[in-house]
């Protein structure tokens, strides 16, 4: 488990980890085929995996964090990397996928489409936004009858701090940040709470990836399951292997290759 500076972080690392070790078993022992499909977040053969650069992009604020101690712009570089956590829409694809592998649906390229019906279709609608994404995770994990993770990604992110950043609708004070979420409220979160909430986001992200990374590996030496990726199919043998290519899944000349997804070691941030 990730250490956590902040007691309540600490219940709330526990109480992730469980729930998503159980949802990876689970998901796994309903239809591992479609588990390991759903392993390699953001999946789509024809664009960039933002997913990827997440990660990236965790490795590059939290190096930053670490060593940027009184510089003035540190606190909208924390807040920055809030947001980005919140919103890496990708890399919460593989919670969704696991869930609706839980439920008996197939590996789904695009697992938080139901977003797009609005727009008539997926090519002309705009990314959902975090407090989308996590309302369709807690929804999803609601089905799925978990409350455990409905819990987790119910707290997982605040919406007023998220949401004020995104919007630019925040001011910095001596004290702490001052967010206006709403036409007729502000709220002030201070230093100690925003340290405390962008821990338990990088706590999340860590701790999820890192069980991900644990499944990955167990397919380094290449592994056969029988399944189908296609509901109308019948079962045949695919071969799923990872390696430095990433994910691999294959059935004679048909094949699926994931996107790398970097394992970088990551530096976890100090105190905002």
């Amino acid at each position: 488990m990730r250490d956590c500076r902040h007691e309540k972080n600490r219940v709330f690392a526990i109480a992730a980890a469980a729930a998503l070790r159980r949802l990876f078993s689970e998901a796994k022992a309903a239809d591992e085929l479609n588990f390991a499909a759903s392993l390699s977040p953001e999946f789509r053969p024809y664009k960039q995996n933002s997913a990827v650069e997440a990660q990236y992009a965790f490795s590059e604020y939290s190096e930053f964090l670490a060593k940027s101690e009184g510089d003035s712009i540190r606190p909208r570089v924390a807040l920055a990397f809030y947001a980005h956590l919140a919103e890496a829409s990708g890399f919460w694809e593989v919670v969704k996928n696991l869930l609706g592998v839980l439920e008996g649906r197939k590996f789904n390229f695009m697992p938080f489409s139901e977003f797009t019906t609005k727009y008539g279709t997926a090519a002309g609608s705009p990314v959902p936004n975090a407090n989308r994404l996590m309302r369709s995770l807690v929804s999803a994990a609601r089905s799925a009858k978990r409350s455990d993770l409905q819990s987790i990604f119910e707290r997982a992110f605040d919406s007023d701090l998220r949401n004020s950043y995104a919007h630019a609708d925040y001011v910095l004070r001596p004290e702490g940040v001052i967010v206006l979420p709403r036409y007729d409220h502000e709220r002030l979160i201070s230093w100690n709470e925003l340290d405390e909430l962008l821990e338990r986001a990088v706590v999340l992200y860590l701790t999820l990836n890192d069980i991900r990374i644990e499944h990955c590996n167990g397919y380094s030496a290449g592994r056969v399951v029988l399944g189908r990726l296609d509901p109308s199919a019948i079962d045949e043998p695919w071969t799923v292997e990872f390696g430095t290519s990433g994910m691999v899944i294959s059935c004679g000349a048909r094949m699926l290759q994931f996107a790398t997804y970097p394992n970088l070691p990551v530096l976890e941030p100090r105190v905002v």
